[in-house]
């Protein structure tokens, strides 16, 4: 298929937040004296933040809003500066915007922290439109904020894909009409184009569909 326009998930997907997101995670754990390791943290993390703050909360019987205040007290002592784009991703950001297209992100993460991410890698000019955790759709996988940008902006799903890292990510896209990439997961899915490790194959399959 061709493949003008792309749908972004964010965290794990254009950024790599993970160190930042695990870390601050795993503090709130030795914080609050749960016998976990920080591998153990990172995966569950890599499933969804909720999963692994509800873990914490369940296990220290702390409230669940107490325990993610605390998470944003960690996240904030952590140098963002130090988190880096994925390779190629911001190649396949300007090709997509030279060639016509659009780049769009759907993420769970509110926008001021998105917008401070983004700023600080100079591509928030390369998004038509975020839709950030602020918008209170219902969490991924429900369809609901990939239903929102495509009748707002008419995507065709023959020409738009959804690209994420999490089986969530790719499952809403899907459930809205969208065919999927995932990123650094093999995992199957229905509506799937492929899994890549690289945004250089990204690229090249753009262009080998124009």
């Amino acid at each position: 298929m061709k493949i003008k326009n792309i749908i972004w998930d964010f965290d794990g997907t254009i950024m790599d937040t993970y160190p930042a997101i695990a870390t601050s995670t795993f503090n709130v754990a030795q914080k609050n004296n749960i016998d976990i390791t920080y591998d153990e943290i990172l995966r569950m993390t890599k499933i969804t933040l909720r999963y692994a703050l509800e873990y914490i909360s369940d296990i220290s019987s702390i409230p669940y809003e107490k325990v993610f205040q605390e998470y944003l007290q960690e996240y904030d002592k952590f140098d963002i500066s130090t988190l880096t784009l994925f390779p190629f991703v911001k190649e396949v950001l300007e090709y997509v915007i030279q060639h016509g297209g659009k780049n769009y992100i759907n993420t769970h993460r509110g926008k001021e922290s998105l917008i401070e991410h983004i700023e600080g890698k100079g591509i928030t000019s390369l998004f038509t439109y975020i839709v950030s955790g602020d918008y209170k759709f219902r969490r991924k996988p429900e369809p609901d904020s990939f239903l929102f940008l495509k009748e707002k902006f008419n995507l065709n799903p023959s020409d738009t894909i959804v690209v994420g890292d999490r089986l969530l990510d790719v499952q809403a896209g899907y459930s809205a009409g969208f065919p999927g990439i995932i990123y650094q997961n093999s995992i199957d899915f229905p509506g799937k184009l492929t899994s890549i490790d690289d945004y250089s194959q990204l690229l090249e399959l753009i262009k080998e569909n124009e």
